[in-house]
């Protein structure tokens, strides 16, 4: 998890990143949303996850 935000904390607005994981990471969801960020999971048939997280898109939010 550690990885993760040093990696979010570099990425542009318009970059995302993608997870390859062996297990649903529950308690990575609510620290991306406390700082700005949303994400999207997928089980893939082998039962490992992606998730992919990207910025939340703050003008399209103030609109």
């Amino acid at each position: 998890m550690e990885k993760v935000m040093q990696t979010l904390a570099l990425l542009r607005p318009e970059q995302s990143i993608r997870l390859l994981l062996h297990r649903e990471p529950f308690p990575l969801y609510p620290l991306l949303a406390e700082r700005g960020y949303r994400h999207a999971t997928r089980m893939e048939a082998d039962g490992s996850y992606v998730i992919l997280i990207h910025p939340v898109d703050r003008a399209a939010q103030a609109r």
